[in-house]
């Protein structure tokens, strides 16, 4: 009977530390995504007024209020970005 008491015991104790582990590498994701999103990669469709480029990229749109995209300039084109 103790060694079942044991046995519970330790798997509660077990569970309860993976889950705080689980939810501190969650939320360092969760942190880690924010900043991905903070800006638009070249290539990336855009908006004029909403979510910037990253690497100084300018949001170029081909005809007014259609498909703008993120467009890499000749400074990174030629670093490499």
């Amino acid at each position: 009977m103790w060694l079942k008491l044991q046995l519970i015991l330790f798997s509660v104790i077990l569970i309860t530390v993976l889950v705080v582990l689980a939810e501190l590498d969650s939320s360092e994701n969760i942190e880690l995504a924010r900043k991905d999103t903070a800006c638009l990669k070249p290539s990336q469709v855009c908006l004029p007024s909403g979510v910037p480029c990253c690497y100084g990229s300018r949001c170029i749109c081909n005809v007014p209020n259609t498909r703008c995209t993120c467009f890499e300039n000749y400074k990174e084109s030629l670093i490499g970005k």
